[in-house]
């Protein structure tokens, strides 16, 4: 059978699938892009679940002859008439068809005129409640620090789950695990590029264009995500996950304070908010003159001194509230002229 045909064939039924903050609309040329396991080719199935005349081709799979199916794909399109063509894994080099909607969606750092780009993250913490379908939020938020942020994981028999995620670690990341687990341990912390790479080439054979170059990828790729110091864009960075559960999949050393400022990290990013550090300042948000502090565990008095000890820099970056994060504390206060709030993780991310 030719492949294209066989892809036409297949059927694609009703998914138990869980919406996304992301969605597709109708008549809509769209590039999908996100890290693997993000979720892409969930998303894109439910949207064709739903309609009549589509054509889905995934291009990671094997059997797939890409130079007769670019040859025969127009052709064989135009004489079913099919509305809807969707290409999972999308790579760049490959011939985008014609069709009233085009979907695409690729992992790799691809921008095309004229489709409607969205970025699919790992779940926030609301798509993870979502996922979970618990009612008791302490609960689905004990489970999120435990599990991570990929939907496939909080879906996963807990018994497997460990195995699971080493799998899709080495699927990832291939064969560069050393690199990440050097970077594992820079989590939350400031480096700079060249610091990384003077403590990996001392543990592993790798040349100084090798590693920048994987270094540039995991970046462009949304694997890892480089924070810059307010108005001090040549200072030293501060590196974050995907998914802050990899720190603990990639060191013994588990460092939670890291961990969670990871997280925290996250939720801002994926909101798409504008976010810096600064000293004594974790997240520093200038369109709401909002600073945050990751502290996930201390009294009131340490959190409190905490706050005191960053009150020079608030003032400096005309900061007009400062909200505090941790695992389970709630209370407010003033620090001299600004307003601080402490609030538990799971309350803080819900009313982002």
């Amino acid at each position: 059978m030719d492949q294209i045909q066989y892809f036409y064939e297949q059927k694609i039924k009703k998914i138990p699938f869980i919406p996304r903050k992301v969605d597709i609309k109708e008549n809509e040329n769209i590039l999908v892009k996100g890290i693997r396991f993000s979720g892409k080719t969930f998303l894109i199935k439910d949207y064709l679940s739903r309609q009549k005349n589509f054509l889905y081709i995934n291009l990671n799979d094997i059997r797939v002859d890409l130079d007769s199916l670019q040859s025969n794909l127009q052709t064989f399109i135009d004489k079913n008439r099919i509305e809807i063509v969707a290409i999972d894994n999308y790579k760049k080099d490959f011939l985008i068809p014609k069709s009233k909607q085009i979907i695409l969606s690729t992992n790799e750092p691809i921008y095309l005129d004229g489709f409607e780009m969205k970025n699919l993250y790992t779940l926030d913490f609301e798509e993870y409640m979502a996922f979970e379908k618990a009612i008791d939020t302490k609960i689905v938020f004990n489970n999120f620090l435990k599990n991570g942020t990929f939907p496939e994981i909080s879906k996963t028999p807990e018994f497997k789950r460990n195995e699971r995620f080493f799998e899709m670690i080495a699927m990832l990341f291939k064969k560069d695990i050393e690199i990440l687990k050097e970077i594992s341990n820079r989590v939350g912390h400031k480096s700079s590029i060249y610091q990384i790479y003077t403590l990996i080439k001392d543990k592993t054979k790798i040349s100084k264009d090798r590693f920048y170059s994987f270094f540039e990828y995991l970046k462009e790729t949304n694997l890892i995500f480089i924070l810059e110091k307010f108005s001090y864009p040549k200072a030293s960075k501060k590196i974050y996950f995907c998914d802050f559960a990899l720190k603990n999949y990639l060191s013994f050393n588990r460092d939670f304070s890291k961990i969670f400022e990871n997280a925290i990290f996250l939720e801002l990013f994926k909101r798409n908010y504008n976010i810096f550090y600064f000293d004594r300042i974790d997240f520093f948000v200038p369109s709401k003159k909002e600073a945050i502090l990751s502290i996930p565990f201390g009294n009131e008095v340490g959190i409190q001194k905490r706050v005191s000890l960053a009150y020079k820099y608030l003032k400096e970056l005309e900061i007009e509230k400062v909200t505090v994060v941790s695992v389970a504390n709630g209370f407010k206060f003033y620090e001299n002229d600004i307003f601080i709030e402490v609030l538990p993780f799971y309350e803080w991310a819900l009313k982002l």
